[in-house]
């Protein structure tokens, strides 16, 4: 290792190894990264990590990570430092995310490092020949406030960031039936060719899914809504709605419709979510809008809302929405041709002027 300092006689050392921060002298080799035992990002742990080139082991400071058998690699090295005196230390598997230095490696653990306020010393046997980190490439400014070292880096050194490498790292699928964030405002402009991919990737991708009610809200609006009226007088229990096709039931206080099928048996029973007036829209629109659904015809598109909801004249509502789709309307249907128009005789023009009277 060549970590070396000079150091004034008066000066006092109990004094100097105070603090947190490295020392000036050190700021430019000093980098900020990431550690962790399984490489998963929830598990990192931010570090400061110092480049020494004079070194041939890399070095984590003990505490840093909950090191435990498991992550021991059952073997250690010798290393010497500055005062010429040998120092067994055990090594260890850890996952490092640096600028130079991303994955799975091998590091020595010791109770203390020589240069304060330092988590990890890097050196030549991970790094190599890496001095610095080399400055990426971007297709446009970044002006988000967030700077490299407060985020994990997801491209490497001399890499261009892409849009499909950028959206790799940003899509968060989601099961949820009344995601805001799914439905667009206007489907105007959604049936040009070349906007397709880009508009379903963005839609896919979203880090957070916001729905507009809770269990309890949508519960309320089950209560407060005119046209349920019929189904909640209609409510019986678990064990009368058994020897019926369709019946109404609750299920901590959410409204159901089960519908068992001409066997009437229980395990064939499908129970539906019965939509509030205020919902319904959103469920229609999952289910005929969405990029998943493909704009389905309106038989489809029924039995694709059936298999989970249910509300008094679903089948109207379907048929309504499927027939005024705009998407539906300006791109057709492939197997429904549409005829040419009829020939009409134009009028003869005659000359100009000719029947004004003067």
């Amino acid at each position: 290792m060549g970590l070396l300092k000079n150091v004034p006689l008066s000066s006092n050392l109990v004094s100097e190894n105070k603090g947190n921060e490295p020392d000036p002298c050190f700021k430019p080799f000093v980098m900020h990264g990431f550690v962790s035992l399984t490489g998963d990002t929830k598990d990192d742990q931010p570090v400061k990590i110092l480049r020494d080139t004079g070194g041939s082991q890399s070095i984590i400071r003990e505490g840093i990570l909950p090191l435990s058998v498991m992550s021991s690699c059952n073997s250690g090295v010798v290393v010497q430092g500055i005062g010429m005196t040998f120092v067994s230390t055990p090594l260890h598997n850890i996952h490092l995310k640096t600028s130079l230095v991303n994955g799975f490696c091998r590091v020595a653990v010791l109770p203390t490092l020589p240069i304060r306020g330092v988590d990890l010393i890097l050196g030549n046997d991970l790094a190599g020949g890496k001095v610095l980190p080399v400055p990426e490439v971007l297709d446009t400014p970044d002006t988000s406030l967030v700077t490299e070292q407060q985020m994990p880096s997801d491209i490497f050194p001399a890499c261009v960031v892409t849009r499909s490498q950028s959206k790799k790292y940003g899509i968060d699928l989601s099961d949820s039936f009344l995601a805001t964030e799914q439905f667009p405002e206007s489907v105007g402009s959604d049936v040009k060719l070349n906007n397709k991919s880009e508009k379903m990737s963005s839609l896919l991708s979203s880090d957070e899914i916001t729905l507009p009610a809770s269990r309890e809200e949508f519960i309320v609006a089950q209560k407060h809504d005119a046209s349920l009226l019929k189904c909640h007088s209609s409510i019986l229990t678990q064990e009368e709605a058994k020897g019926k096709k369709v019946a109404y039931v609750v299920n901590e206080g959410l409204l159901l419709r089960r519908w068992a099928g001409d066997n009437l048996e229980d395990w064939d029973a499908v129970y539906q979510v019965v939509v509030p007036k205020v919902f319904r829209l959103q469920v229609l629109a999952l289910a005929h809008d969405h990029p998943m659904s493909g704009h389905l015809g309106i038989t489809k598109t029924y039995n694709k809302v059936l298999k989970h909801f249910f509300w008094p004249g679903l089948k109207s509502d379907v048929s309504q929405y499927c027939r005024t789709c705009h998407a539906c309307q300006v791109a057709g249907k492939p197997n429904q041709v549409i005829p040419p128009a009829p020939l009409s005789p134009i009028p003869i023009m005659g000359e100009p002027f000719g029947r004004v009277i003067v």
